[in-house]
C-alpha cells in the first residue's frame, strides 16, 4: 500500500518526504510536478485541497503560508476528511518538537530540515498502521483497570507533590489515568503526547522539551516520564522544576508503591482494554466505545480476553480493519452532527442537535457484521460474527451498550 507524506517551504523547496514503512514510495519527479500542480492552482487564486484518480487520492495543506504538506495514497476508499485530519496531524507533530516559530518564519530551510529529523520517528509513527484508533477518532485511547480509582489517587498525590497539575499513566501506549488538567489540553494534543511517547526507546526516565500544538506552540514544556513497569510509564508536562532526579529518588516509590500489584495487570489487561462485571454477547469480535465529550475513547478485538486461533473467527488485524473501516463510514455517512453535538459546551443545544439524526445503523458482509449505536454523547460500534442474526443486532448492541457505558 502507498501512503506517502511530503512537506515543501514556500517556492516549493522539499524539506522531506516519509513513506509509510518500506514499501513504494512516488519518485522526485512525480512529487514535484503534483507540487507544481498545487503551486499553479494558487497562483490563479484556486486552492486545490484534494483530488482522486483511479490510481488513488492526493491531499494539499497549506499551514500559515510557508509550510505546504502532500498526502499521497493508493487507497481510494479514504476519504477526504480523514486525509485532511492525517496532514493537520503530521503538521501538529512538526509543531510539538520544532516549534510554530521556525515552521511560520522560516528563516534558514537547511536549518529547518536538520532540525525536523528529530520528528521523523513520531511521523513515520502516524503513517503506519497500528493497534490504536485515536488516528480516527481523534479521541485518546484508554485503558480502564477494575481498580481504576486506586490509580487516579496515585496519580494525584505524585503530581501534587510535583508541584505539577499536568499528569498521566500510561500502559502499552494508551491512558490508564490522567489529572483534569491534562484532559483539558486539546483532543490532539492528548493524542500526540501519547503517540511521541510510544515512539521512543526504552529507558527509566526522560527530560524533553516539547511545544503543544495549540495551547503553547512557541514556549516549551518539559515533558517528563518514569518507567514504572516494562510497558508502565508515568507522564508529566511542567517547567523548569523539579528536577528529575528529585523525582526519581524522592516520589517515584513513594506514591506508586501501592499501586504496584494493579499495575501488574496492565500487559495482560492491554490486550482486552477492560473488564466487565457482567459477559458479553458470545457473538462479539470487537468494540469501539467513543465519548467525544471527554475526548476518550475505548477500543478491543479481544472483548472476552485472549482466544485461541480458530480459523472460523477474523484474524486480529481484520478485525481491527473492520471496526476502522465501519467507524469511518457511519462518522462521516450518519453521525456527524451528533458527534459535533458532543463537544457543544451548551448541553440542552447539544440534546436537540443529537435528538435529530440517526441513532442507529448496520452493514452486513460475508466475513462479519457491525452496528453502531449512538446514546447521548456516546458512540458505540460493534463486530459480531456472522454467527449473530441480523434481527437480534440491535438488542445485542442496545445490552452492551448498558454494560460498558460506564468504562467512559
Amino acid at each position: 500500500m502507498l501512503l506517502q507524506v511530503v512537506c515543501m517551504a514556500e517556492g516549493g523547496i522539499p524539506l522531506y518526504s516519509r513513506p509509510a514503512g518500506p514499501g513504494k514510495q512516488l519518485p522526485f519527479s512525480v512529487i514535484s510536478s503534483l507540487n507544481g500542480v498545487h503551486m499553479f492552482g494558487g497562483g490563479q487564486g484556486v486552492e486545490l485541497l484534494t483530488t482522486c484518480s483511479s490510481a488513488g487520492k492526493l491531499a494539499w495543506r497549506n499551514f500559515h503560508n510557508t509550510i505546504t504538506m502532500m498526502l499521497v495514497t493508493d487507497d481510494n476508499q479514504s476519504s477526504e476528511a480523514y486525509l485532511q485530519r492525517l496532514l493537520s496531524s503530521f503538521f501538529d507533530a512538526m509543531v510539538l518538537l520544532v516549534g510554530l516559530e521556525d515552521l511560520a518564519n522560516i528563516k534558514n530551510v537547511e536549518r529547518l530540515k536538520r532540525d525536523l529529523r528529530s520528528s521523523f520517528q513520531l511521523l513515520d509513527s502516524l503513517l503506519c498502521p497500528s493497534e490504536l484508533v485515536a488516528d480516527i477518532t481523534g479521541c485518546a485511547d484508554c485503558l480502564v483497570f477494575p481498580q481504576n480509582d486506586l490509580l487516579q489517587e496515585c496519580l494525584r498525590g505524585f503530581v501534587s507533590a510535583a508541584g505539577n497539575a499536568l499528569g498521566c499513566l500510561l500502559v502499552r501506549n494508551r491512558i490508564a489515568a490522567a489529572t483534569e488538567r491534562w484532559w483539558r489540553l486539546l483532543a490532539g494534543e492528548v493524542v500526540l503526547l501519547a503517540r511521541f511517547i510510544s515512539t521512543l526507546s526504552a529507558c527509566t526516565s526522560r527530560d524533553i522539551p516539547v511545544y503543544l500544538p495549540r495551547t503553547s506552540p512557541n514556549v516549551p514544556y518539559r515533558l517528563l516520564t518514569f518507567l514504572l513497569l516494562p510497558g508502565v510509564e508515568v507522564c508529566l508536562l511542567c517547567g523548569p522544576q523539579p528536577s528529575l532526579l528529585h523525582i526519581e529518588n524522592e516520589l517515584l516509590e513513594r506514591f506508586w508503591r501501592p499501586a504496584f500489584d494493579t499495575l501488574q495487570l496492565g500487559p495482560a489487561l492491554s490486550q482486552r482494554g477492560f473488564v466487565l462485571h457482567t459477559p458479553l454477547h458470545p457473538g462479539v469480535l470487537g468494540l469501539l466505545l467513543v465519548n467525544p465529550s471527554l475526548q476518550q475513547s475505548v477500543c478491543s478485538v479481544q472483548p472476552h480476553g485472549p482466544e485461541p486461533a480458530r480459523k472460523s473467527v477474523l484474524s486480529l488485524e481484520s478485525r481491527r480493519a473492520a471496526l476502522r473501516s465501519f467507524y469511518l463510514f457511519v462518522t462521516e455517512t450518519y453521525f456527524t452532527s451528533i458527534l459535533d453535538a458532543a463537544k457543544d459546551p451548551n448541553p440542552d443545544t447539544a440534546h436537540v442537535r443529537a435528538s435529530t439524526e440517526v441513532t442507529e445503523c448496520y452493514t452486513c458482509t460475508k466475513r462479519y457484521r457491525c452496528y453502531a449505536l449512538a446514546e447521548g454523547v456516546r458512540l458505540l460500534c460493534v463486530l459480531f460474527s456472522t454467527e449473530v442474526p441480523t434481527f437480534s443486532l440491535s438488542s445485542a448492541s442496545h445490552a452492551i451498550m448498558k454494560s460498558v457505558a460506564h468504562l467512559l
